[in-house]
């Protein structure tokens, strides 16, 4: 059994080297995941930008009556 270092190295390494071959494979077998966080985070962010400008439009308008 390997050690926490060894095993942190090995972990570290895959997920932030540039391996084609690694990425493509996670895009295999999680491409229907990645399909659907995509869409939510793309939901997520367009609620965000409205909730943001309606908020500010809320207190552009209190300024506006004080």
């Amino acid at each position: 059994m390997e050690d926490y270092e060894s095993t942190y190295r090995t972990i570290f390494k895959e997920i932030t080297q540039n391996n084609a071959e690694v990425h493509n494979c996670f895009l295999q077998e999680f491409s229907v995941e990645i399909t659907e966080f995509s869409r939510h985070m793309t939901r997520a962010l367009l609620n965000w930008r409205n909730l943001e400008s309606e908020i500010m439009k809320e207190h552009e308008q209190g300024l506006n009556k004080s």
